[in-house]
């Protein structure tokens, strides 16, 4: 003992300094930088040894508190080095993760999570965290070391840092006090309309108590630049703080509190509100629950934690399977046989965080996520009024099948005699609207059987159609809702074109017959339409009038065209299967566009389409493009449901129909040009 401070005396001769040059410790020197006690401890070690025999027991008593204060610094020392150390090492993990530098090994992936975990339950202090029985060479455990070696980043940080042992030693505890209740801080605890000025200070007098270091972390994470900026936040961004889940310092930072509030201006700009409102959202402890027992690494491997968003929550990591449709059938499957599989939906979606501007000039886009949902994602409970309302579709068609008659001077003056004779059987007559009536119903029905065929190809479920009245055209044809998710966007494609085909091929069909028949038939029985709704389709009308030899070119639009009741289904066939071929809402239409382009370009497509068809019918005169926009913004402006795979996209060929498809839409809706060389 005493060799080793004759060495220290003969390497460096220090200045005895009295004790009451020292000054009384105000308790405020960091234990870091206060080397210089310590040398003053030697010091009297040192004088202590000339003044005493080395052999008595006040001389072996100073000795013995030299060394054990050198002890206690360099385990000091020691400890806030391996703390800094453990913490950059999580970091680098969770970042060779998210690269994919695991994508091939799937073993070293699940050592490498184990590893994180182990090292962020050894920084929190759990003692009795057993180290991972065979880690890789890529996932070497981190030990305590003192080495010159440490990197000028992590020096610098270690001279700034705080005793890590009492920062992240204390378990489950809840002191405002601490700055380490920050981290672990459950903002759905306050009232964010109660906010005071004094919970602002209170909140940054907490937020100086972390090291430099720290700060500077959390803020680069919350998507500031630096540390100086967070204390002069304003009292709307507190309160965004605070109404969002707690900062992870050991994400990635890709969800800053700014994108948060992007986020969930997206998700719910995207997605079906009956998804989000009222703030449905499952349990965290049960998609937490459902990731551990039912989400195995070798499907799809999670590398965050679950992210709120509205209607659920968003859940990061790579597919393990050999394609999106294989993980999906897998995690569906999964679930099915779960506890959870009434209340949790499961879906593979493009990620809707924003993209950085970088993103955005590389073409770069985000990674898919998982969207975890509350089941089911498109409940309906109005089966009452919606029966109500097909029955009125009913009465409407009919009501439209005898209107066809009131061109019709023959038929008006026999009703009229039948009157002024007090005869009211009207037998004859009633059988004639018919044809027409069950034409109309069967040519919106062929689409709806068409489009149940394909959904059971396809493996998902539709609610039973409903029928929506037009006394325009007597009906604007079923309006079918999906009852659950299709398998990806290719069967969404085919289940929403194959209705307007049918459709669109059936009318055409019937509208060449009928013409034929009219052509041949007595015209003193035959139904008739206004001049001014044939003018309405440049497809259906402008073949009519090619048939009449220009009859639409009459100069009173009310009058009437006598037309066989099959002529008349073809016609008003064409119309409904155009419009509901639109790019609206949840329409057949919105339903092709959102299975090619995905959900943001939809949503801004159905808008545009929308308001060109208020202003036709506004400005152009069209009444059934504002009759037809106004319905759909009140009953199928919603988007659809998430499809389980909507990553992939579907294949050329669909891509191929769409555009013809499209452009016979397009002739379908479009008003017959007037200045055609034969009109």
């Amino acid at each position: 003992m005493f060799d080793f401070l004759r060495r220290k005396k003969q390497e460096k001769e220090v200045p005895v300094v009295a004790e009451e040059e020292i000054g009384e410790d105000d308790g405020a020197t960091p234990f870091f930088l206060s080397e210089n006690e310590e040398e003053s401890g030697e010091e009297k070690a040192e004088k202590a040894e000339e003044e005493l025999d080395p052999n008595s027991p006040e001389a072996l008593r100073l000795v013995a508190d030299s060394l054990r204060k050198e002890a206690t610094r360099m385990k000091l020392e020691a400890e806030k080095e391996d703390a800094q150390l453990t913490l950059s090492k999580i970091q680098s993990l969770e970042k060779q993760i998210a690269d994919g530098a695991f994508d091939e090994d799937p073993k070293k992936a699940d050592e490498a999570k184990e590893q994180i975990q182990f090292l962020v339950r050894r920084m929190e202090g759990d003692a009795a965290v057993a180290v991972p029985a065979t880690p890789s060479a890529s996932t070497t455990t981190i030990t305590t070391t003192t080495s010159n070696s440490t990197s000028e980043a992590v020096e610098e940080a270690a001279e700034e840092t705080l005793d890590f042992k009492n920062l992240f030693g204390k378990e489950n505890q809840k002191d405002e006090e601490d700055p380490f209740y920050l981290m672990n801080f459950n903002p759905r605890e306050m009232n964010r309309d109660n906010i005071t000025d004094a919970d602002l200070e209170n909140y940054n007098r907490l937020w100086n108590d972390f090291p430099p270091f720290l700060r500077n972390l959390f803020a680069r994470n919350m998507g500031f630049e630096n540390a100086d900026v967070i204390t002069e936040i304003n009292r709307t961004n507190v309160e965004i703080f605070f109404e969002d889940t707690p900062i992870d310092i050991f994400t990635d930072g890709n969800n800053t509190i700014i994108q948060r509030t992007e986020i969930q201006a997206i998700v719910e700009s995207i997605f079906p509100r009956s998804m989000w409102k009222d703030g449905r959202t499952p349990a965290l402890d049960d998609v937490d629950a459902f990731l551990t027992s039912c989400v195995n690494s070798t499907v799809f491997n999670q590398i965050s934690k679950p992210e709120p968003v509205p209607g659920g929550f968003i859940v990061r990591g790579n597919n393990r399977m050999s394609s999106n449709d294989a993980m999906m059938t897998a995690l569906t499957e999964s679930l099915r046989n779960s506890r959870f599989h009434e209340e949790l939906a499961v879906f593979y979606i493009d990620d809707p965080s924003p993209r950085d501007e970088n993103m955005i000039e590389m073409g770069e886009t985000n990674a898919p996520v998982l969207l975890v949902a509350k089941a089911p994602v498109a409940p309906r409970n109005n089966q009452a009024a919606l029966a109500l309302v097909s029955a009125l579709g009913l009465l409407s068609a009919w009501v439209y099948s005898i209107g066809t008659f009131g061109y019709n001077d023959q038929v008006t003056q026999r009703i009229q005699e039948q009157q002024a004779a007090n005869d009211l059987n009207l037998d004859w007559f009633l059988q004639l609207p018919v044809p027409a009536f069950v034409g109309i119903l069967a040519i919106t029905a062929s689409n709806e059987i068409a489009q149940f065929i394909v959904a059971k190809a396809e493996k998902f479920k539709l609610y039973p159609p409903w029928l929506l009245p037009s006394f325009t055209l007597g009906t604007w044809g079923f309006i079918t809702s999906l009852k659950s998710p299709p398998p990806n966007r290719q069967a969404l494609f085919n289940f929403a074109f194959v209705g307007p085909f049918v459709g669109m091929t059936l009318s055409v069909i019937l509208l060449v017959l009928g013409m034929s028949l009219t052509l041949s038939a007595d015209r003193t029985l035959l139904p008739s339409l206004p001049v001014s709704l044939l003018r309405q389709s440049a497809l259906a009308g402008g073949f009519v009038d090619y048939v009449y030899g220009g009859a639409l070119g009459a100069p009173d639009p009310n009058s009437g065209l006598p037309l066989h009741p099959v002529a008349i289904v073809g016609f008003v066939g064409v119309l409904l299967s155009g419009y509901t071929s639109l790019p609206l809402g949840n329409t057949d239409g919105g339903r092709i566009v959102l299975s090619l382009f995905g959900r943001s370009a939809q949503s801004l497509i159905s808008g545009l389409c929308l308001a060109v068809l208020c202003i036709s019918g506004v400005v152009g005169g069209s009444d059934l493009a504002l009759i037809y926009g106004l319905l759909v913004s009140l009953t199928q402006s919603d988007m659809e449901v998430p499809c389980l795979n909507e990553v992939d996209e579907v294949d050329t060929t669909s891509g191929v129909l769409a555009i013809i498809g499209f452009a016979v839409v397009a002739l379908a809706v479009l008003p017959v040009p007037l200045d055609l060389p034969y009109l």
